[in-house]
């Protein structure tokens, strides 16, 4: 069954406001689904105007900065999703997946909408988005993304340091999407570089051997190729390929078969389940390491 997933739309105008309503009407055929409410108590989502200064306290004030996709160029230093205008509805509802994505382990809203009380608001600012250290609160330019894996070596001292290295490379059109995943490859001990489009992919591929790619489906208009069309030629074209996890907030039966008959080695779907995330990596750990015990030279 799919999940519905509750959102508040704060600070537009009338006609903004019909517009959007009229296509997230259209957004519950897909998945994940989003239908709209009248308040933000209700809501597990927003979407805020960001040029409209008592939406944004509204937000702030409920400390949802996290579950708040902004739209305008005024939004606060906290926010984690931005878009700029003019409103592209289909680029809303992909942020909104990738916010999701952030969102491992969150109570489903369908659950939550039949008793609002039960849901104080510090309660739905999720794990994953905690003030991070290393990485500043505004969104990063794609072109810095990759530098935030150089501050997480993917070995230590001790033991750890017999591990095989895994690089990985993060294909998602999204920031907001880009960064969750760099960070929680490098709490598992991965080096990662993330880019937004098929072309950036195949061009870091061609240059540099990794043994994890992480791609999302939906990878926009300004890629050559979608996520699935590039697992095939990733497996195709690279040798040795390497361990391929298809993520998307599109993950139903007939999505999960996709994926196979692109070559995929797991689909993982949105909300990202943590272990399945480190099943991933540990599989192409092991695969690294018997290629590895391979290459080895006989005696």
């Amino acid at each position: 069954m799919n999940t519905v997933h509750a959102v508040c739309l704060l600070g537009f105008s009338a006609f903004e406001r019909q517009a959007l309503t009229a296509h997230f009407r259209l957004a519950l055929q897909r998945q994940p689904a989003y239908r709209l409410v009248d308040t933000l108590a209700e809501a597990r989502l927003a979407v805020v105007n960001a040029d409209a200064a008592a939406a944004c306290d509204e937000i702030a004030r409920s400390r949802r900065e996290a579950d708040t996709v902004y739209i305008g160029a005024h939004a606060p230093p906290a926010a984690q999703a931005r878009l700029p205008r003019p409103i592209d509805v289909l680029a809303v509802l992909r942020e909104l997946d990738a916010v999701l994505l952030m969102n491992v382990g969150a109570t489903p809203d369908h659950a939550a909408a039949k008793s609002p009380p039960a849901m104080p608001a510090p309660a739905v600012v999720p794990t994953p988005v905690e003030p991070m250290r290393t990485v500043p609160a505004a969104l990063a330019p794609a072109s810095m993304l990759s530098e935030l894996a150089d501050l997480f070596p993917d070995r230590q001292e001790g033991p750890a340091a017999a591990e095989p290295r895994c690089d990985a490379l993060v294909v998602d059109d999204s920031e907001i999407a880009q960064r969750f995943l760099l960070r929680r490859l490098a709490d598992l001990g991965i080096r990662a570089h993330a880019v937004g489009t098929s072309q950036e992919a195949i061009a870091y591929l061609a240059r540099h051997r990794v043994r994890l790619a992480l791609l999302d489906v939906e990878l926009g208009p300004d890629s050559d190729h979608d996520g699935l069309n590039l697992c095939r030629l990733v497996k195709r074209d690279f040798t040795p390929a390497p361990v391929v996890g298809i993520v998307s907030a599109h993950h139903g039966p007939t999505d999960r078969v996709r994926g196979s008959l692109a070559g995929c080695d797991a689909y993982l779907g949105k909300p990202l389940q943590a272990s399945e995330l480190s099943d991933l990596v540990a599989r192409a750990r092991r695969s690294e390491s018997r290629r590895r015990q391979r290459a080895k030279p006989l005696a």
